[in-house]
């Protein structure tokens, strides 16, 4: 009889239990959908939606002239990571911004999101969006390893490359995300379409203060969206994968104004080390310790990444 009664309470329990899980996953949708809405009326994109065949990836060009300048953002990072690099440039030459698939205002794209896929995608962005080469390509981080394999991949349409704090493609190991930081995103995904990054998030990774407000307010509202979130870690756990390719890709053709800008870690910082020995590498490239920068260079020194792609696409023009 007792044991009866134990068992009606428990799924007395459980019910009341899923009752409020589903309330607050019904609140948690709303709450995401209404945001999401929000989202586009306070933040509209930039640029426009180029289709190329499988989804539309964003695009920002501005400024007028030749060579255009193509900017590859960082892990995470969209085309308002640029906005002050790319306002001032647009006053000497076009230059153009994107988001990657699934960041910022770009549709979702196939997966996995492997170097092969990104770049192939750029070279399609190219192409239907009528864009003319020779291109300056500027890429920050990953990005930077992006813009190294498109160079491999087209050469004939690169006239240069700007290379902002990438990561080592001659380091001996490939750093692999935490396993608790793997696990926290993995749960965010899933969790994408309740709510839940849009409340966590600000707690778990804070906005960059070096961000203004209104940026980092849009940024905020971007990267609380699960196609964001899904194209992130699909593209963390594709990293080591991009290294290689680099890496297997060979040198950039010889005669390529290449320029790597490195942030101020100190001179006998591994990082430092290795894109010295890489530039060295590779004759005829130009490096340059840019002091009181972090790893975001084009945020916390925008006019040392304004002088340097000038001077690249004055050596086009020179040629």
């Amino acid at each position: 009889m007792e044991r009866t009664v134990l068992v009606k309470k428990i799924r007395k329990w459980l019910f009341r239990l899923l009752v409020v899980l589903l309330i607050l996953l019904v609140a948690g949708f709303v709450f995401q959908s209404c945001s999401n809405r929000r989202d586009v009326a306070n933040f509209p994109m930039r640029g426009s939606l180029v289709d190329i065949n499988t989804h539309q990836l964003h695009l920002y060009c501005v400024g007028e002239g030749s060579p255009t300048v193509m900017l590859e953002a960082g892990l995470g990072n969209m085309v308002l990571s640029w906005t002050e690099v790319q306002s001032q440039l647009a006053l000497e030459t076009r230059i153009c911004s994107y988001d990657r698939a699934g960041y910022g205002h770009s549709e979702p794209g196939p997966f996995p999101r492997s170097a092969g896929q990104v770049v192939n995608e750029f070279d399609k962005l190219i192409s239907s969006a009528g864009l003319e080469p020779p291109f300056v390509l500027v890429g920050h981080s990953n990005g930077a390893l992006y813009s190294r394999l498109y160079e491999r991949m087209r050469p004939e349409n690169v006239a240069g490359l700007v290379l902002i704090d990438p990561n080592p493609e001659n380091a001996p190991n490939c750093p692999q995300l935490p396993p608790l930081i793997r696990s926290i995103y993995g749960a965010l995904v899933a969790l994408s379409e309740f709510g839940v990054p849009r409340l966590a998030l600000p707690f778990l990774f804070p906005i960059p203060e070096n961000l203004k407000k209104d940026a980092g307010e849009e940024f905020a509202a971007l990267r609380a969206r699960g196609p964001f979130l899904r194209a992130l870690l699909s593209e963390t756990d594709e990293a080591c994968q991009l290294l290689e390719q680099v890496r297997n890709a060979g040198k950039p053709a010889a005669g390529l104004p290449v320029w790597v800008l490195s942030a101020d870690r100190g001179a006998n910082h591994e990082v430092t080390t290795l894109h010295t020995l890489w530039v060295k590498s590779v004759p005829g490239t130009e490096i340059r310790v840019i002091e009181d920068s972090g790893h975001w260079i084009q945020r916390d020194r925008p006019e040392v990444v304004i002088d340097v792609v000038t001077t690249v696409v004055e050596q086009v023009r020179a040629r």
